[in-house]
């Protein structure tokens, strides 16, 4: 797996023909390393809709098709009122499986609402690609399940 760090909470993970982009908060980032119209991801995770989180998760996701992955309450608001079409909705302990790969969404201590209003849950993101498993832990604050 080949992991490139794209500034703030943004990643994003290869293998293959598998390219996942998490949190893409990159236009307005002063600190991006790309620009959202040079990605071409094949999923899109999300831990919360935080604007420096949930970014350019709509433009990019219509654009490329890509499937996005976030909890029950964004992955309604994404599918829904953004009108995104291939989206998974999770809840924390889910787990969105695709071809070899999976991620898992677990508990995060922060807050969060969408820069549409919608409340939610946190996630933090295990993530298995090509045999390899990376933890993300999005905004979440220290707390004692971290060491599991």
């Amino acid at each position: 797996m080949d992991i490139r760090f794209l500034g703030h909470a943004c990643f994003e993970l290869t293998d293959g023909d598998t390219r996942v982009l998490v949190d893409p908060f990159l236009t307005g980032n002063p600190k991006a390393a790309a620009e959202a119209s040079e990605l071409e991801p094949t999923h899109i995770f999300l831990t919360h809709g935080h604007a420096d989180h949930y970014g350019d998760i709509v433009d990019i996701a219509k654009r490329t098709g890509a499937q996005v992955v976030a909890n029950t309450e964004l992955a309604g608001e994404l599918g829904g009122q953004q009108g995104l079409e291939n989206v998974s909705d999770p809840n924390i302990g889910g787990t969105v499986e695709f071809d070899d790969c999976w991620v898992r969404l677990t508990p995060a201590w922060h807050t969060a609402t969408s820069p549409n209003g919608t409340v939610h849950t946190p996630a933090g993101l295990v993530i298995n690609l090509g045999g390899k498993t990376v933890y993300h832990v999005g905004d979440t604050a220290l707390f004692a399940d971290i060491r599991l």
